[in-house]
């Protein structure tokens, strides 16, 4: 039977937002309903609000929930089962089935994975994740985007027993980078970012030497711990003056370079292009 659930819906460019009580339609073959425990918030999700983008919409790319129901063609979930909504397609060869909701304006929209900010979601089962029922299902809820999407990218770069790592911005994706690194056998993983309580949490996530990058050698002193470059670079920042942007740091011949996310000013997006 259909779902009552009461969602966050961009109803206006500028993040203009407003509560709506919609009816979730049954779950289609490979689609599940669920009850959402917790959602996350970041700076990805801001910027999902804020973007100019067809209207209208329900925001959240990541979060906790447990299974209330499930079609009848899926297998990543069960009933009762509690998982993690993603944005990231564990089946990217088969096109997502996408619930037709309407709207208080009378518009019906398919609506896109994966849109956590309510209390109920349908979702294709493609997007979540089972995780243990005893896991933290408010502290899980920040797992299903930027989590996987660090070890995703460290996973893309081949880190691997031994390697060395240089990590620059220690906020969430960069904390999840380093303890994917950490958990890919990375043997040396230094952490570069501004504020020492950051550093900290980068020590607590796996980082084995921190650079406060408000000392103008702080790049220079990676090429000290890592003679002949790091394995691997990742820009978890995109924002650093030219003096000290990561593109400078010395990785080795064969070594990779990876930017975890997406530039934030267009005098980044230029030195990338560079």
């Amino acid at each position: 039977m259909p779902t009552t659930a009461r969602v966050v819906v961009l109803e206006g460019d500028f993040g203009v937002c407003a509560i709506q009580e919609l009816e979730l339609p049954d779950p289609g073959p490979h689609q599940a309903v669920l009850e959402i425990y917790a959602a996350g918030i970041e700076h990805g999700q801001l910027q999902q609000v804020e973007e100019p983008q067809p209207l209208p919409v329900i925001p959240g790319r990541e979060g906790t929930a447990r299974v209330l129901e499930v079609g009848s063609e899926v297998t990543r979930c069960k009933v009762d089962d509690v998982v993690l909504i993603t944005p990231w397609s564990a089946d990217p060869g088969r096109e997502p089935e996408l619930p037709l909701v309407e709207f208080d304006d009378g518009t019906e929209t398919e609506v896109a994975p994966a849109g956590s900010w309510g209390t109920n979601l349908i979702l294709d089962e493609q997007f979540v994740v089972p995780i243990p029922n005893l896991m933290d299902k408010e502290g899980a809820s920040v797992l299903g985007n930027t989590t996987l999407f660090a070890a995703s990218a460290v996973r893309t770069a081949g880190v691997g027993e031994g390697d060395s790592a240089a990590v620059f911005g220690c906020a969430g994706v960069g904390l999840s980078t380093i303890a994917a690194a950490a958990a890919a056998g990375a043997g040396t993983i230094i952490a570069v970012a501004r504020d020492d309580e950051r550093l900290e949490a980068a020590t607590a996530s796996g980082a084995t030497e921190t650079l406060n990058l408000s000392s103008a050698a702080a790049v220079e002193r990676i090429a000290e711990l890592v003679p002949g470059g790091v394995d691997h670079l990742f820009d978890c920042v995109y924002e650093f003056e030219t003096a000290s942007r990561p593109g400078r740091t010395p990785v080795r011949d064969g070594g990779s370079a990876l930017v975890v996310g997406l530039p934030g000013t267009e005098e980044r997006q230029d030195d990338l292009d560079a």
